[in-house]
């Protein structure tokens, strides 16, 4: 592997490891155990800050038939697009 290569596939290897999407998809099985074990009713989002977004979004996508409702709050343009909750 030549050293453009490798420094772009650290540096890729960096990004994802510090994604909070991914971060949080790592964890939605024990949310979802907590959530069904615990005998919950209900369950909310609640986020804030720049990285709420994605983690929200990963919480949607994954056990969204759960969530009652949810409030992400963030800077202007740090949710590019995402749908449903956010």
């Amino acid at each position: 592997m030549d050293t453009e290569n490798l420094a772009a596939d650290i540096f890729y290897a960096s990004l994802k490891a510090v994604n909070s999407y991914e971060s949080v998809k790592l964890y939605i099985d024990e949310i979802d155990d907590v959530y069904k074990k615990g005998f919950y009713n209900k369950m909310l989002v609640i986020g804030f800050g720049k990285a709420a977004c994605p983690m929200a979004k990963a919480v949607e996508d994954f056990v969204g038939e759960l969530i009652e409702t949810g409030i992400v709050i963030t800077k202007y343009g740090h949710c590019g697009g995402m749908g449903g909750l956010l």
